[in-house]
């Protein structure tokens, strides 16, 4: 199979044929592959801009924060108060102000992984195939019981 005439020419822009400029067309599988890709690699890189600047945190041996960061882990899962581990998100957040990484960018990735973690976490918890008990709010019902193995599903 050979290459399209517009990728053959030096500094050719394509330019799609004028029906379709005008339409949204859908990213088939391999362009928008190549999109996250380019995606990821433009992360690490501005990720890696702030590793190597001046600050608190990365001037540290890399075992410190390891253990700085399991540390706060522990803390947060043995807290029982609110409060108390608010104060914790607030020493993270001055860490990460300390290390010269801007609060917006800084609360963005936090508050925008920290629900999808903690809602893959508490998933199981959720459905009456892992917890058994009374149903608070039907999503899905079935006709019957299912069996797969070891596994039970209720209706």
């Amino acid at each position: 199979m050979g290459l399209p005439a517009w990728f053959q020419m030096n500094g050719a822009v394509y330019k799609p044929a004028p029906e379709l400029a005008e339409k949204k067309l859908r990213l088939h599988f391999i362009d928008r592959t190549l999109k996250g890709v380019a995606g990821l690699l433009e992360e690490f890189i501005f990720s890696e801009d702030h590793s190597q600047k001046p600050g608190l945190l990365q001037g540290l041996d890399a075992r410190a924060k390891l253990l700085g960061v399991l540390l706060l882990v522990v803390c947060t899962s043995l807290l029982h108060s609110i409060p108390l581990i608010y104060g914790l998100y607030g020493l993270t957040l001055l860490l990460a102000l300390l290390s010269r990484i801007e609060a917006a960018f800084f609360i963005k990735r936090v508050w925008l992984v920290l629900p999808l973690f903690a809602g893959l976490i508490a998933l199981p918890a959720t459905l009456n195939i892992f917890t058994p008990g009374e149903t608070a709010m039907a999503i899905f019902s079935l006709d019957k019981d299912y069996h797969f193995g070891p596994y039970f599903v209720p209706a």
